[in-house]
């Protein structure tokens, strides 16, 4: 099964990623947007340097990979804390809850990993 393509989206207003602690301390936060569309929340301080759109791949009915993969090696990047938002669509495979979601960055050591009840 080829991977579904998170859409990019405005963040919510009320997004306040710093609110828990420092930059290095953020991990993505997910909520639902529909009964099988989620959103995910970020602050671009996971290695997202020329990464391309992140990659929803089905591990099971109740577990998930997103995948951020790099699509230019050579991009130059300044870091800049903002929040990134992501919408992706469940195929039925993913119909379990509580949804186990797991975060990986191409070329980066950081695993985020939260389940979606």
């Amino acid at each position: 099964m080829s991977p579904i393509i998170g859409v990019s989206v405005t963040p919510p207003a009320d997004y306040d990623p710093l609110g828990a602690g420092t930059n290095e301390d953020v991990a993505p936060s997910f909520a639902w947007v529909a009964a099988s569309r989620f959103r995910l929340d970020m602050l671009n301080n996971r290695p997202l340097c020329g990464a391309g759109d992140p990659e929803l791949l089905v591990g099971s009915a109740g577990e998930v990979r997103i995948h951020f993969p790099i699509v230019d090696p050579d991009a130059i990047c300044i870091l800049m804390l903002a929040p990134v938002s992501f919408e992706f669509e469940l195929p039925e495979s993913a119909s379990s809850r509580p949804l186990t979601i797991t975060v990986t960055y191409e070329g980066g050591p950081q695993v985020d990993t939260a389940t979606l009840a």
